[in-house]
């Protein structure tokens, strides 16, 4: 292969490849950050269903009950966030009330929007 023609293929291989990654790295941008409208839909957690589903209310997970493990099936919350979430209901006593979710390290008015929907205080 002359000089010439090895420039041509190697410029063609590298334009294709800045294409794969370019579009590999589009994908991920799209599934990362959603380039789907948003629809407005409750989801509600199953205890002892490692599944999310949407059904009514009443399989909400119960504050006064929930273990780290149920806490973290939550989509969102992890590890930190079940333990400080025990840990606040433990030095309380019991929830009352959801909104005192508001009162744990860390969970603001959105995250509490997020997951208000997951849960119940009975």
């Amino acid at each position: 292969m002359d000089k010439r023609r090895l420039e041509g293929f190697l410029y063609g291989f590298l334009m294709l490849l800045t294409a794969v990654v370019f579009f590999l790295l589009g994908a991920k941008y799209a599934f990362l950050f959603g380039t789907l409208p948003e629809q407005e839909t409750s989801f509600v957690l199953i205890p002892g269903n490692d599944s999310v589903e949407q059904t009514p209310s009443q399989n909400s997970i119960d504050l006064n009950t929930a273990t780290v493990e149920e806490l973290m099936r939550v989509p969102g919350i992890g590890q930190t966030f079940a333990e400080r979430i025990v840990a606040y209901r433990e030095e309380i006593g019991r929830f009352t009330s959801l909104e005192q979710l508001l009162e744990v390290e860390g969970i603001g008015k959105t995250r509490y929007a997020e997951w208000s929907v997951y849960f119940t205080v009975k």
